[in-house]
This record gives C-alpha cells, sequence and structure tokens, in this order.
C-alpha cells in the first residue's frame, strides 16, 4: 500500500484528488493534512500522528494556513529522516519565483493544479505510474 501525504487546504482540490485515487484503483493510502503547522506534526510523527506511516511521496500546495508550503519543504529537506521523500509542489501558482524557489529547496515536480477533471485524472494517473511502477522511493518498495 502507497502512503501519500496531501498537503492542502482547498476541500474541492482535497476531494478531486479522493475521487482520482477511488477512480484509478491503485493501492494508496491518502493522509490529508489542511494547514502547514499540521503537516509538520505528521512529517515528525509528533502528537496524534507518532504512528503514521512515512509517507512515499507528498503533494504539497503552496498557499497554505499557519505556516506556508515553503515552509514546509524546507522543514523536509533540513531533517535527514524526511529530506529523501518526494515532494511534488501542486500549485495555482505559475510564478516563476515560486517555482524556482520550490526546486532549488529540493522538490522533485513542480505542477500547475488544473481546473479540468479530465485533465487532473491523466496526469495524477502518469504521476502514480511514474513513482509506484517506474521510480524506485527511498524507504518505499522497488518499482517493479
Amino acid at each position: 500500500m502507497h502512503q501519500i501525504l496531501m498537503v492542502e487546504d482547498n476541500p474541492a482540490d482535497i476531494e478531486l484528488m479522493q475521487q482520482t485515487v477511488r477512480e484509478l484503483g491503485r493501492p494508496i493510502n491518502l493522509h490529508i493534512c489542511n494547514d502547514g503547522v499540521t503537516a509538520v506534526d505528521f512529517l515528525n510523527r509528533r502528537g496524534q500522528y507518532n504512528t503514521v506511516p512515512v509517507p512515499d511521496l507528498v503533494f504539497l500546495d503552496l498557499n497554505l494556513p499557519r505556516r506556508g508550503g515553503i515552509e514546509v519543504l524546507l522543514m523536509l529537506m533540513q531533517r535527514p529522516e524526511t529530506r529523501m521523500i518526494p515532494v511534488i509542489v501542486f500549485s495555482m501558482s505559475n510564478r516563476k519565483d515560486d517555482i524556482t524557489q520550490a526546486y532549488s529547496l529540493g522538490a522533485r515536480c513542480y505542477i500547475h493544479k488544473s481546473v479540468n477533471y479530465s485533465h487532473f485524472l491523466t496526469t495524477m494517473e502518469q504521476l502514480f505510474r511514474f513513482w509506484f511502477d517506474y521510480a524506485v522511493i527511498p524507504g518505499g518498495s522497488a518499482a517493479g
């Protein structure tokens, strides 16, 4: 079972990802954090998150309440326990500065959110295929 953490505060985007995971029928356990503070607690396995699995993949929005996505990404990359987790920044921002900063801080991919469900479904299908069927993920199972 693949573990994905989605750090997102928009309920419509969360529902879209949940629907996509169901529709694609992949063995994915989708965890949701609605803000950056909760995401940091989850990733550090603090408090109520002390028994959660380490995610195989993180989808990270940049515009989050309480702690922004860039801060979350920076924290992830600074800690040896989390720096190898692939982070896909998933944002509405097309700003060159946001894209450059995300990559410079260690994001593995930057994807502009699509409002078109068909495009979103195709994008997620291709991402899941790449990360779970072809790539070898540190801490995860080898691709086959």
